[in-house]
C-alpha cells in the first residue's frame, strides 16, 4: 500500500514525464481558436478585438476515477488526469478550461466554459 506522499510524488511524476500543464495550455488556446470561429458573435459580444488579452490561472491538477457500474470490470471505469485553468480577461476571472487526459497521456475531452 502506498502512503500519501508516495502517491503525491507518484502522481507529480506522471504529471511532469506527460507535459500536461503545457498540454492543456496548447490545447486550450486550439479550443479557443475554434470557439472564435464557430461562435463569432459571442466572441465578439465578450473580447471584442483583446481575446489574446485572456490569461490562464490557477491550475488544478486531479487524478479523477468515477466507478460507472458495479457490473464493469475495473478496466471499464473512467480514469483521467484532469488539468483546468481558471480563465482571466482584463484580470477579472471569467470562465475555467478543463482538459481530461488518459493515465497513458493522451488528451481525450475537454470542456471551455465562459459566465
Amino acid at each position: 500500500m502506498y502512503e500519501y506522499n508516495e502517491c503525491v510524488d507518484l502522481l507529480e511524476r506522471l504529471v511532469a514525464k506527460n507535459h500536461f500543464v503545457q498540454k492543456a495550455i496548447d490545447q486550450f488556446w486550439c479550443t479557443f481558436s475554434y470557439y472564435k470561429q464557430e461562435e463569432p458573435e459571442e466572441y465578439q459580444r465578450l473580447f471584442g478585438h483583446e481575446g489574446d488579452c485572456i490569461k490562464l490561472y490557477d491550475t488544478k491538477i486531479s487524478l479523477e476515477v468515477r466507478k460507472q457500474s458495479e457490473e464493469q470490470s475495473l478496466e471499464n471505469d473512467y480514469i483521467h488526469f484532469v488539468i483546468k485553468h481558471n480563465t482571466y480577461f482584463k484580470g477579472r476571472q471569467i470562465g475555467y478550461y478543463k482538459v481530461l487526459f488518459t493515465l497513458e497521456g493522451e488528451y481525450d475531452d475537454d470542456v471551455l466554459y465562459f459566465d
